[in-house]
């Protein structure tokens, strides 16, 4: 088996514009190209490696025909760069869908949103094969088909209609002020939250099965952004390009670029701060900011989780030394490119290197790897958070590990969180303050994430009465942060609690 990976230039917030003005497409042509040999006796990540009668899928569920009367996004494949690949070796895709897709003759619009889909991970070659490629099979049974976010083949269609921030037009009795960006929505495959950068060639599962497995993030990521630099960006060939009027324009005429993700694509965080500085170099007065929804429950550093009674990982220390370290740099292989430059910089050593209480602890690097620590203390673009206040995929990790002694107890941990992150201006235990205050909006649902459904979208949002007589939705807090408004309840809105009775928290306005 052949495979090709890139050894990028490292992008450092302190470097001059004068060293950063290149475009990603131009650093690529420069990378090493480095060739590696297959293990003898692995496989690569096909079905036939999944148990005899074994749950085996490769189906993306809810991606089917579009919706009547909408705008399809279209699919591109990205060519280009072979080193971009999902888990099986098989090419990264984008959706794509200009602004005014289907006329040609406005003038093409300078506003972008650049989406990272999200969908889990896996850490180990048990869960990568077992849990997720053969996504089904009993004990680690996940609740949803799982090979379809490790390939791009099976049945991805050429046409999306997603909804939510995407909707063109859209739905009845909503305004989309997103509907006149050019829209492109990342396919999820690399299942290393958009951060490795390694191929395995061999890994052992727990069932005698050796196999080859892609973990390539950080090269999908960056050809991306290369491929919207290039210029106009039409679809794959065929019958669905006739969908479009007019192509995708180039990126580098941009006024502003949203780099938003959900779920497992909110590690894009570690990304953030290095794409700006980027494409700040080479697009003249360009506005990039971060969307992001879920990932930002409480962080591990807090000194109120409460490890005695934690069976694994044992403290804080152990988590990022026994946890955070080996999946990120040994079993994911990202590189320091692919991670927040700033919050690596040694002189952050005595700070990082304290968080666990431990005088001879060891959290430098290894608190950059966990993406919430980051985004409160290192990331420094303006960002807008959505978190559900039950979220069932954040919380899940904090009772497994018994961490808070009760369900209060980390409700109060993620509303102090998003207070003091929200906070203008921010208090001085921040190391990187953001040039700017966030927009949060944190309604109490239960639902996961929101951004591409119209509900949670477009309708929800907290209770009325309390701190916010007027309570907006994801929309429009999102609309107003944009354009300006000072922090506050036009742009940062968290569900309260006046509910006294133990683990019970008022829900939002959630229809």
């Amino acid at each position: 088996m052949l495979r090709e990976s890139l050894v990028y230039l490292a992008a450092n917030r302190r470097q001059t514009p004068r060293l950063a003005a290149t475009t990603v497409a131009q650093r690529l042509a420069l990378a090493a190209i480095v060739v590696a040999g297959a293990s003898a006796g692995a496989q690569p990540l096909v079905p036939a490696l999944c148990p005899p009668g074994g749950a085996f899928h490769l189906q993306v569920a809810g991606w089917g025909p579009p919706v009547a009367g909408n705008v399809p996004m279209l699919k591109r494949t990205l060519v280009n760069f072979p080193e971009a690949q999902c888990n099986d070796g098989s090419p990264a895709v984008m959706y794509i869908r200009p602004a005014n897709a289907q006329n040609p003759n406005p003038p093409a619009s300078r506003d972008w949103l650049i989406f990272f889909d999200g969908g889990g991970n896996c850490s180990n070659a048990d869960a990568c094969l077992l849990t997720r490629w053969c996504s089904g099979e009993a004990p680690n049974a996940e609740p949803f088909d799982r090979a379809a976010k490790m390939s791009s083949l099976g049945t991805l269609p050429a046409i999306r209609s997603p909804g939510g921030i995407f909707s063109v037009p859209p739905p009845a009795g909503a305004t989309n002020a997103f509907a006149s960006y050019n829209h492109v929505l990342v396919h999820y495959c690399s299942s290393d939250n958009w951060t490795g950068s390694i191929e395995h060639l061999g890994l052992a599962a727990s069932n005698g099965t050796n196999f080859d497995m892609e973990l390539r993030g950080e090269a999908i990521v960056n050809a991306v952004i290369a491929t919207l630099e290039g210029g106009p960006t039409f679809s794959d060939p065929g019958p669905a390009r006739e969908l479009h009027a007019r192509p995708l324009p180039d990126l580098l005429n941009a006024r502003r670029i949203l780099i938003a993700a959900e779920s497992a694509g909110t590690g894009l965080r570690q990304h953030l701060d290095r794409l700006r500085l980027e494409l700040e170099a080479v697009i003249p007065n360009v506005d990039v900011r971060g969307v992001f929804d879920a990932g930002m429950a409480p962080d591990y550093s807090r000194t109120d989780i409460d490890w005695s009674d934690s069976y694994s990982p044992g403290d804080y220390d152990d988590f990022l030394n026994g946890t955070a370290q080996p999946v990120t740099r040994t079993f994911r292989g990202t590189n320091d490119t692919a991670l927040d430059a700033s919050c690596l910089d040694p002189v952050y050593t005595a700070v990082h290197d304290a968080l666990g209480g431990d005088p001879l602890s060891y959290g430098h690097p290894q608190a950059c790897y966990w993406n919430t620590y980051a985004q409160l203390n290192h990331i420094t673009t303006p960002v807008f958070v959505r978190m559900d206040l039950s979220d069932p995929l954040g919380a899940r990790p904090f009772g497994e590990w018994n961490l808070y002694p009760s369900r209060d107890a980390y409700w109060a941990a993620l509303v102090d969180q998003l207070t003091v992150f929200g906070a203008d201006p921010p208090p001085a235990s921040v190391l990187e303050p953001p040039t700017s205050p966030p927009g949060i909006y944190a309604p109490n649902c239960g639902q996961h994430v929101a951004i591409q459904t119209n509900r949670g979208f477009f309708q929800h949002s907290v209770a009325p009465g309390g701190a916010y007589p007027v309570p907006l939705t994801f929309h429009d807090l999102l609309v107003n942060w944009l354009n300006g408004l000072p922090a506050g309840p036009q742009t940062q809105q968290i569900q309260g609690d006046t509910n006294p009775a133990p683990n019970t928290y008022d829900p939002s306005f959630c229809p």
